[in-house]
């Protein structure tokens, strides 16, 4: 562009320095961006050419003087409105280049007190009862203060959670046979030879001893089941374990009889289910509670597929059921392999401590953590997240039978 036409593809090169306090606006302008040079220069020869066509025009078509003015009025205000853009452009171009200018600085000084703080770093001796504590840099003006940069705290997964995965896979896994021992003086030994005998290579999934003595064998292959079955003189077979329901915020005041009959009669979607198939087994819940309180009841797998999660009625309330799993427990040794009426213990453990002598409220320990009186580890006593808790349950879930 020539400069008698109003070019402004002139260069001005922003300076070295770097002056942290200059207000925004006072940066001089760069140069101009090659692209928008080379539309300047377009424009400018349109505007060229759309004047020499118009002369032209006058001596042909005799087009009048007022009419040429008018448009070359348009053609420089065309001009001027471009020409102020490359102006912009060159301005945004200084500050660009300033901008760099300015982060280069700082980072060489970052740089600098990186270096001096590694170089001068000491550290914190302790000489008897004083400390001397380390130097600290003076803070350097042309470089702002560090700031501390909170992250985000990333949430493990609970392992309750994997635990309940577990728990709902072994609820879905189908149900073993399981054998009992007749009495207490059938050995394993005596289960395994006749096992050995029936079939030659017996695989037998468990066997332990329950807590009445007598000896649990459970199996998946069916010809050790069927060798199990012949040995009708040591083992019998008990039949799959039925779901356990829990029903919530009944009223104290209503009998076993009462629930069992207003569950069946109150309930349309349990329509023709005989009352021999609802047992009530206990109750449950806090204690603090006077008028109301949980029933634990147990039924066939065809109600616990109606009823479980759905409101039910019962009597003049309504309820929730859920599927009860937890196992039989001890609230005096805080064991879970048999009941309180079946504890040996003499005296009641401590639900902190897991000591006997005393309970909680008493407990010396009060402070410090919970120990666990199965597995011994920090957490409550009969805790979901006991591994000793946990191996149980699944082991009834595996034993109950939730599939119609």
């Amino acid at each position: 562009m020539s400069e008698e036409e109003g070019s402004c593809s002139r260069v001005n090169t922003t300076p070295v320095t770097n002056a942290r306090k200059r207000k925004a606006g006072d940066s001089p302008p760069g140069q101009v961006p090659p692209s928008i040079a080379a539309e300047m220069s377009a424009i400018t020869e349109y505007i060229r050419d759309c004047k020499a066509f118009m002369q032209d025009m006058q001596g042909t078509v005799k087009l009048g003087k007022k009419w040429i003015f008018v448009i070359e009025e348009f053609l420089a205000k065309i001009q001027t409105s471009s020409t102020n853009i490359a102006m912009e452009a060159a301005v945004i171009s200084g500050k660009y280049q300033e901008a760099r200018i300015e982060a280069a600085d700082q980072y060489k000084n970052f740089e600098d007190i990186i270096t001096r703080t590694q170089h001068d770093r000491t550290y914190a001796r302790v000489v008897g009862p004083s400390t001397v504590v380390a130097p600290t840099s003076e803070p350097n003006d042309n470089f702002p203060a560090p700031t501390e940069v909170q992250r985000p705290r990333v949430r493990k997964k609970p392992q309750v959670s994997k635990e309940r995965d577990k728990l709902e896979k072994a609820k879905k896994m189908p149900v073993k046979p399981v054998f009992i021992g007749i009495d207490e003086e059938v050995e394993m030994d005596h289960i395994w030879d006749a096992v050995k005998l029936a079939t030659p290579k017996p695989r037998i999934d468990t066997c332990r001893t329950t807590s009445t003595g007598q000896i649990m064998v459970t199996s998946s292959d069916e010809r050790t089941i069927q060798a199990l079955r012949s040995m009708n003189e040591m083992v019998t077979e008990t039949a799959p374990r039925k779901p356990r329901v829990r029903l919530k915020g009944i009223p104290r005041q209503y009998e076993t009889d009462f629930i069992q009959e207003s569950l069946i009669d109150q309930n349309s979607a349990l329509d023709g289910i005989s009352k021999e198939d609802v047992r009530s087994l206990f109750k449950c819940g806090p204690l603090s509670r006077d008028d109301c309180c949980d029933w634990v009841i147990e039924v066939t797998p065809e109600i616990h597929k109606i009823i479980t999660g759905k409101r039910t009625f019962i009597g003049m309330v309504s309820t929730f059921p859920s599927t009860y799993i937890n196992p039989p427990h001890c609230g005096k040794c805080l064991k879970v392999d048999h009941t309180i009426n079946k504890c040996s213990e003499t005296s009641f453990k401590c639900f902190h401590c897991a000591k006997p002598g005393h309970n909680k409220t008493d407990c010396p320990d009060k402070e410090k953590s919970p120990t666990c009186a199965q597995c011994g580890g920090q957490h409550k006593p009969l805790s979901t997240s006991c591994p000793t808790w946990i191996k149980r349950v699944r082991a009834l879930q595996m034993r109950t039978q939730y599939d119609v």
